[in-house]
């Protein structure tokens, strides 16, 4: 059985460093032949090689390292290299260049889809925040992801923490979605790849024990940052829906979202949210969400309604 941990990196050296680090640390299944790993540098000056060249020694992740340089700018396009070159093996994971795994991460994520008999296994991140972050910020878990219970099924997964079966995509003809609004957004295609292969019967369930630590930059640990960021997320969100499914009705529901939560997150503010950072940030950030939906529906009309499962 092989297993192929795969990453992408765009100019973060340190941050690279430190994911191979933890790579290199990984604890290892009885049941697996092979564990390889795949990083697929999207720098058009290659500025991931160099560090891959040194874990690439016999003394550290040898040959099972293999370093794909992909100049096209696109994580869906990054995340199809990786992919294809994972192709062969049994299992493919992936995991973010500003993160690094536990070391039962892996094994853990393995044992997941056994025990539930799953083709998707997803876990929690945890992020560490640089610098010396805003006390708010840290008390009202502004970067803290929504958790599940262990083994739960649950309708998609994100590429910072997940593992899958390989054969899957390619059976059910399936790819991360390079349609130009989600290269502008950046982010949203993995939702999309992990939530239609949920609907496509692939059983996906959540392991609370497979954790991975973010690193957050303290240039992100600010109201502005994230609001922007829920803006962004309330877009591809929208965009996601309707790939899925394409209609008047999908945009109709993403529609009265976002006015519902524009008016949550006004009533917010003006009941004493702009007093504080802390409210005042909420209250901003639903307000963001709601005009982001609405500017996905506009972006999903503007490059028309294909449905991802028209993709090959």
């Amino acid at each position: 059985m092989k297993i192929v941990v795969c990453a992408l990196t765009y100019k973060r050296p340190e941050g690279l460093r430190r994911l191979l680090e933890g790579l290199e640390k990984l604890e290892r299944s009885p049941q697996w032949d092979q564990l390889a790993f795949v990083i697929v540098d999207n720098d058009p000056q290659e500025s991931g090689r160099s560090i891959c060249a040194e874990f690439q020694a016999d003394n550290k992740l040898g040959q099972d390292l293999c370093y794909v340089h992909q100049p096209i700018q696109g994580i869906a396009r990054s995340r199809n290299a990786a992919m294809d070159a994972a192709s062969e093996s049994d299992w493919t994971a992936f995991i973010d260049d500003d993160e690094c795994p536990e070391k039962d991460w892996l094994t853990a994520l393995f044992a997941s889809a056994l025990t539930h008999e799953a083709d998707v296994v997803g876990g929690p991140v945890e992020p560490l925040i640089e610098g010396d972050p805003p006390q708010w910020l840290i008390k009202h878990g502004f970067f803290e992801r929504k958790k599940y219970d262990d083994g739960q099924q649950i309708g998609h997964v994100f590429t910072n923490n997940v593992l899958f079966r390989s054969s899957l995509p390619k059976k059910l003809g399936i790819r991360f979605d390079e349609r130009p609004e989600f290269a502008a957004l950046c982010v949203g295609e993995d939702r999309l790849f992990f939530q239609e292969l949920a609907l496509r019967g692939a059983r996906t369930v959540y392991c609370a024990h497979a954790s991975v630590k973010e690193w957050i930059p303290e240039a992100r640990a600010n109201e502005a940052w994230l609001v922007a960021r829920m803006h962004k997320i309330g877009k591809a969100t929208s965009v996601v829906e309707i790939s899925l499914k394409p209609g008047m009705k999908t945009r109709s529901v993403q529609i009265a979202k976002s006015c519902v939560w524009q008016l949550l997150g006004f009533l917010q503010f003006i009941l004493g949210g702009f007093l504080s950072p802390a409210p005042r940030t909420k209250a901003r950030r639903a307000m963001s969400y709601g005009r982001g939906l609405m500017r996905g529906i506009w972006v999903s009309e503007a490059y028309g309604q294909k449905s991802s499962r028209s993709r090959s």
